[in-house]
């Protein structure tokens, strides 16, 4: 191998390092060393403060997105109660337990008691009779009153 060769495959070798070394590189020269040094402190500061602003924005983002499962499990809530809320006239004499669900107020255990009653005591005449149901009372009669028919 010549020395020419020699010396170009050592000059990529110290350049390759040099672009490739993680910390800063600085030659010494006669000008004073504290240009440098300050420089070098900048540029770690405002990569502290980039940071922190980037942990800023996770955290402002992570809350955002809380918010967000909040408001649509709130609206899933709302659709539900209101899907019973429109959930037209039952027949109270006739309805089966998921239909007696569908309305405001009435439960899956309410529904079978009201099945329980009427096949005991017969069909209902008015909104009185359903107060005699066993989880049936004047605030559950005041929400499923205007869904009933007889």
């Amino acid at each position: 191998m010549s020395i020419r060769k020699l010396l170009v495959l050592v000059t990529i070798v110290i350049t390759a390092t040099f672009l490739l070394s993680p910390e800063l590189v600085t030659a010494k020269s006669s000008t004073d060393d504290s240009s440098v040094s300050s420089k070098t402190s900048k540029l770690k500061k405002s990569s502290k403060k980039s940071a922190k602003k980037d942990t800023k924005v996770n955290k402002s983002s992570k809350k955002t997105a809380k918010k967000d499962t909040k408001a649509k499990k709130s609206s899933s809530k709302s659709a539900k109660k209101s899907t019973k809320a429109k959930a037209g006239k039952v027949n109270i004499n006739t309805a089966t337990a998921k239909e007696l669900t569908e309305i405001a107020g009435v439960g899956p255990v309410t529904a079978k008691n009201i099945i329980a009653y009427r096949k005991k005591h017969g069909k209902f005449k008015s909104n009185n009779d359903l107060l005699n149901v066993k989880g049936i009372g004047d605030i559950t009669m005041k929400k499923m009153k205007n869904q009933l028919k007889f």
